[in-house]
């Protein structure tokens, strides 16, 4: 196994290929920390959205509910009516 490892990475032989490495090895970086940065926006934008609908006055929630419940009807909380 070592010796597949050792001749698989090689170290370039001019500063033009070591530069080029660098370079990519650089940007790859790059790109994974925005990657990683979207992703955390992604989450605080998501958490955000949440903690305003669990924050929301109790008035208003009665409110949502009712117009839920009148426009699907009793149906829409898993509610059967007795017949």
């Amino acid at each position: 196994m070592k010796d597949i490892i050792e001749d698989w990475v090689t170290e370039p032989e001019d500063q033009d290929s070591r530069e080029t490495r660098e370079v990519y090895a650089l940007a790859g970086l790059a790109l994974y920390c925005a990657q990683c940065l979207e992703h955390e926006i992604v989450n605080v934008l998501a958490l955000s959205a949440m903690l305003r609908r669990s924050l929301r006055p109790p008035k208003e929630k009665r409110k949502i509910t009712k117009n839920i419940s009148t426009r699907y009807g009793a149906k829409a909380f898993g509610e059967h009516s007795a017949g």
